[in-house]
């Protein structure tokens, strides 16, 4: 729809850029009839020119450049996002969806699917969201990844139009994959914990904290 329309506004564009040209070719003043057909057409390039921003950048591109203050004032998602981090003696103990899964979601999905701002009417900010699925059905078949949208686009070539997230955007690590891929294929449970899903703790040990003990050359 926003292409169909970016069309339609281009076609008026010049349409009345070619009228207004005329008549200032014709015209030895500048009446009023010409100052209305100015402003509308300095209204009609500035709504293209958004349309055709959010065609190559997407409807964010204007907003998520400002501080997060104005952005959740203006309805977006600002909300500070870190990277998992998972306690090495006792990952076992961690919730694999709320202490894992979303934590990665929160980072690389968020911001386009959440509440505010429902991409494809879809929500992974929550459980129940990614439960519900978006505009094209569910993303999630339990024990199954590769028929559940929430993995399988993740895998796609980042050329193909299915790929998630867009190529331009922020993408998850290899290792966030697989703990996807883990998670959904344990049953994606909401309150199983790490230790009962018989993962391997390879798997995770990329997740692990680190102590930094700083070195003191003297």
């Amino acid at each position: 729809e926003t292409v169909k329309f970016h069309l339609i506004l281009g076609i008026f564009t010049t349409i009345l850029s070619f009228g207004l040209w005329y008549h200032l070719k014709k015209a030895v003043s500048t009446p009023t009839q010409l100052k209305i057909k100015g402003a509308s057409l300095i209204m009609i390039i500035t709504i293209t020119g958004h349309l055709g921003g959010n065609i190559t950048h997407g409807d964010d591109y204007f907003t998520e450049v400002l501080p997060p203050e104005i952005q959740a004032l203006l309805g977006g998602d600002a909300s500070t996002t870190e990277p998992l981090e998972l306690p090495a003696d006792n990952w076992e103990e961690v919730e694999f969806y709320s202490g894992a899964i979303q934590p990665i979601l929160n980072q690389n999905c968020k911001s386009c699917h959440n509440p505010n701002k429902l991409k494809g009417e879809l929500d992974l900010s929550s459980f129940t969201g990614i439960q519900k699925g978006g505009e094209d059905g569910h993303i999630l078949e339990s024990g199954n990844p590769e028929e559940s949208a929430l993995f399988s686009r993740l895998v796609l070539p980042k050329d193909d139009d299915d790929h998630m997230p867009p190529k331009d955007k922020r993408q998850p690590r290899k290792e966030e994959i697989e703990l996807i891929k883990a998670w959904i294929e344990s049953g994606s449970s909401e309150n199983a914990k790490l230790g009962e899903s018989a993962i391997k703790v390879s798997l995770v040990e990329p997740f692990f904290k680190r102590n930094e003990i700083g070195m003191q050359i003297t």
